[in-house]
Parts: structure tokens; C-alpha cells; sequence
């Protein structure tokens, strides 16, 4: 599901802000 979500929003051009899943994993986009 977040998987499916971070692909969403990186089609869409947006950057991934997801605080509760930072903790889960890394992600550059985040940032």
C-alpha cells in the first residue's frame, strides 16, 4: 500500500512526505 502510494505521488511530481513512515524506511524524497 505505501509502495502504491509513494509510485502515486512520484508519477503526480510531488514530493513523498510521509513522517510516520520515515521511521519505517528511508526515503530520499522525503527530504
Amino acid at each position: 500500500m505505501i509502495l502504491t502510494l509513494q509510485d502515486y505521488w512520484a508519477r503526480q511530481g510531488c514530493t513523498i512526505v510521509q513522517p510516520l513512515d520515515m521511521e519505517s524506511a528511508p526515503a530520499p524524497l522525503t527530504r
